[in-house]
């Protein structure tokens, strides 16, 4: 069964949620207990899908909190600053969130935008992930899903970090995209 997918929404849509006194003010997207998404695409694959208008691609470079790519316990973090640049058409910014491309080469634009298959517009979501440990790492696994115009594109995206381990490089020990496979 395909999961769910969930549509990034603008940190103005995060602002208008129901919160009690306690809960965490979630006009900060990264405020622990506050969601990175709002509006639902439909599990049918035969449904339609429109994102919402406030969706619309507005973050100014200025707004990407890259304090985000130092992050050691939240994945999602990395993933809300990843679709915020590209959403954002800041495909430099979003190259920061992996450490290297596949072939070992430090990632750039475009590289980035070569593999997310050059879009013209993007509009990049992602659904809940799972976390898995493994010898000296752990893995974080999401589906993703990328929008250009009346086209959309499915995968999976795979964080990793080096767990506490001494002698890790200050990079190993974030969250970063070790790999993204789109389904064919």
């Amino acid at each position: 069964m395909m999961r769910r997918l969930l549509l990034l929404a603008a940190p103005a849509l995060l602002a208008g949620c129901q919160q009690a006194p306690e809960t965490p003010s979630c006009a900060d997207p990264y405020a622990p207990g506050c969601d990175y998404a709002s509006p639902v695409v439909p599990d049918s694959a035969s449904a339609s899908f429109a994102p919402a208008p406030s969706a619309t691609p507005t973050t100014p470079a200025a707004a990407l909190d890259k304090s985000a790519l130092n992050e050691h316990k939240q994945p999602g973090r990395v993933l809300g600053y990843l679709a915020e640049a590209i959403n954002s058409g800041m495909w430099a910014d979003a190259a920061l969130a992996w450490h290297s491309a596949e072939d070992g080469t430090p990632m750039t634009a475009d590289k980035l935008k070569a593999l997310f298959g050059n879009p013209k517009t993007a509009l990049l979501s992602f659904g809940p992930g799972d976390e898995e440990g493994a010898a000296g790492s752990s893995y974080y696994e999401a589906p993703i899903l990328l929008i250009d115009g009346s086209s959309q594109k499915e995968g999976m995206i795979t964080l990793r970090r080096v767990n506490d381990v001494d002698g890790a490089e200050p990079w190993q020990l974030a969250w970063h995209v070790e790999r993204i496979q789109w389904k064919k």
